[in-house]
């Protein structure tokens, strides 16, 4: 079976959503967002961009605990180059964050509000849809293959797998971005034929699982 070969130079960009500010009346700023995986360690990034009068404006956001903040010139609004980006790490994003922006200057003072808004996120979905038997150098093995059809990447920790040889924890931690599809190795065996249960765990919880024979 040809090996599925997913590359990117820089991101993994999902569709463009606009929110519109609905705590402040009429107000002249719109907010784009992205959440991007850079191809560097894959950083998990949460991308805003600012489209509205230019000024010099910080932008926040909140998930309810934490918040962060961006300063954007007023000549990146002005160039339409105005994005502000929330690096998370390996982390995964939450589930939400208010957005406020406020207006500023070259000391970062905080002036008045000119945007709140929200963004709100399903979270990653991820499923086994098919384990094969696959050769990959050195060796053969078993793999999964997963896919995540959530709107945010998700960290698979490890596997449980239960066969006719008995239980055993494999652990592969990986990060699956949305829209994609990634191949785990789950058995140094080639377990072409056997039937096995397969559980994938996230923060210790089964978010995906597989039953039947594999291929």
């Amino acid at each position: 079976m040809e090996e599925i070969v997913l590359a990117t130079l820089m991101a993994i960009v999902c569709v463009l959503i606009t929110e519109r500010s609905t705590a402040v009346p009429n107000s002249l700023y719109t907010v784009e967002h992205e959440v991007l995986t850079l191809d560097l360690h894959n950083y998990i990034v949460l991308e805003l961009t600012i489209n509205g009068p230019p000024d010099d404006l910080l932008v926040f956001i909140g998930d309810g605990g934490t918040e962060s903040k961006v300063f954007l010139t007023r000549e990146q609004i002005a160039s339409r180059k105005g994005k502000a980006r929330f690096n998370f790490g390996n982390d995964i994003p939450a589930k939400f964050y208010q957005v406020t922006i406020k207006k500023s200057d070259i000391t970062k003072i905080e002036g008045d509000v000119v945007y709140k808004g929200r963004i709100d996120f399903r979270g990653g979905s991820v499923e086994i849809v098919e384990v094969f038997v696959m050769k990959k150098w050195p060796m053969e093995g078993t793999h999964a293959r997963l896919y995540n059809s959530g709107d945010l990447p998700i960290k698979i920790d490890y596997f449980m797998t239960y066969s006719d040889e008995g239980e055993q924890e494999w652990s592969t931690p990986v990060t699956i971005d949305y829209g994609e599809y990634e191949d785990v190795i789950v058995s140094h065996k080639k377990e072409r034929g056997r039937d096995m249960r397969i559980y994938a765990y996230s923060n210790n919880k089964v978010v995906a699982k597989f039953e039947g024979k594999v291929e």
